[in-house]
């Protein structure tokens, strides 16, 4: 079979200066590695000016080519107006505007292009794709998203608009599936793919040889990794812990991985409700040391009030943590409840508490919950080379 020459784009993409979105580009890297396709990326940055106090100042530094793992990436500048309250529906034309025509004269013609994200880069890159005569398949990472573009005036149109001029849309859940079908959109041209992590990474290690190197007296760890942003409901896991009792606290200690608008709020609920002792707020932590948390955590909860299907999870299942997450979108297609983990109703503290409790006092279940976890997530194939495989299918149905 030949080759499938395939490009990739995402404004959204991790740079050295901005740690935007990772899982596009583990995404990259896993169809990359497929024999029968041949990638290139297109990762368009905000045009900015190489002054201290000018927004994006850092990315200048970035070269505008650069060879890596998942392929020549290309980092072509765009108009990106700041608030984007104010001009994210202008954002979307000045992406239209200059990104297809740098592919066009710096790129030969490809055989499909992916784009991880509807708005800006699907409805940016739709010229392109008539230009080319190749067909266009977008991804739907989040309910969130998704709301946001429908109820934003003059960005819905262009995101309705990109829905149906795609050949594929893929969607990371069941439940996005069918909150695209739900508007108007042709059943056979969604896909539910999940993505996935990466096991070799993500597993179980010596969690005593890595507490004593972390400092870590209490005997279980209960972990959130994630954005501290509202719709996280990292304030429900807070008052979950103020509800058990004493003797319950004396037992572990809470990880907070993550930095966001909302840590400011979040220390000093926790010191509002005598928490200050048991948490410990860490801000972003990536690499190796990342890897390890997820290792020696015992519980990762997950209290958020909308996701698609986080990899978040993923991750704490592959390292065999039990998990206690909310009952909402595509999170109950990760969780079996009472296998792997329990699930809760969202901004319930009261039912969070309870189920923490549960697992406090019952060690050999949580383990077996952990163990569990990595076990489905791998008969599953929620893995990053389950997920190029099913990606590989939808490339070779549309090209």
């Amino acid at each position: 079979m030949n080759q499938i020459r395939t490009l990739l784009v995402s404004a959204n993409y991790p740079n050295e200066f901005f740690h935007w979105t990772p899982w596009n580009r583990a995404a990259n890297i896993a169809i990359s590695k497929m024999d029968n396709v041949k990638t290139e990326v297109v990762t368009p940055l905000p045009f900015s000016l190489p002054f201290k106090f000018f927004p994006y100042s850092n990315l200048t530094k970035l070269p505008l080519i650069e060879c890596c793992e998942e392929g020549k990436i290309h980092r072509p500048r765009f108009l990106y107006m700041l608030p984007q309250k104010l001009f994210y529906s202008v954002i979307g034309e000045f992406y239209k505007q200059s990104i297809p025509k740098y592919v066009l004269n710096n790129l030969s013609k490809h055989d499909i292009v992916h784009s991880h994200q509807s708005y800006p880069d699907g409805y940016g890159m739709i010229d392109l794709c008539e230009k080319w005569s190749v067909p266009l398949v977008i991804d739907i990472h989040s309910s969130d998203s998704v709301l946001t573009w429908l109820n934003h005036p003059s960005v819905n149109t262009k995101f309705m608009e990109t829905l149906n001029y795609s050949s594929k849309i893929i969607c990371i859940s069941d439940s996005l599936r069918d909150m695209i079908k739900d508007l108007g959109i042709n059943d056979e041209k969604i896909e539910s793919v999940p993505m996935g992590v990466d096991t070799n990474k993500f597993k179980p290690r010596d969690k005593d040889r890595i507490k004593e190197e972390f400092k870590i007296k209490e005997k279980k760890i209960i972990l959130f990794v994630g954005l501290l942003i509202e719709r996280k409901g990292v304030n429900y896991l807070l008052e979950s812990i103020s509800l058990l009792e004493t003797s319950y606290k004396e037992d572990f200690k809470i990880i907070i991985i993550g930095d966001g608008p909302e840590k400011s709020k979040l220390l000093n609920l926790s010191n509002k409700l005598n928490l200050k002792d048991k948490i410990s707020f860490l801000g972003e932590v990536r690499g190796d040391e990342l890897l390890k948390w997820y290792s020696i955590a015992d519980i990762f909860v997950l209290p958020s009030l909308a996701e698609g299907r986080p990899i978040a999870i993923y991750e704490a299942m592959a390292s065999e943590c039990a998990v206690i997450a909310t009952d909402v979108d595509g999170v109950p297609e990760q969780i079996k409840d009472g296998y792997n983990g329990f699930l809760v109703n969202s901004k319930d503290s009261i039912a969070l508490s309870k189920r923490i409790k549960i697992l406090l006092e019952n060690e050999d279940l949580m383990v077996e919950m952990g163990k569990n976890s990595r076990k489905r997530l791998i008969e599953e194939e929620w893995t990053w080379n389950g997920y190029a495989k099913r990606i590989i299918e939808v490339y070779n149905r549309v090209v």
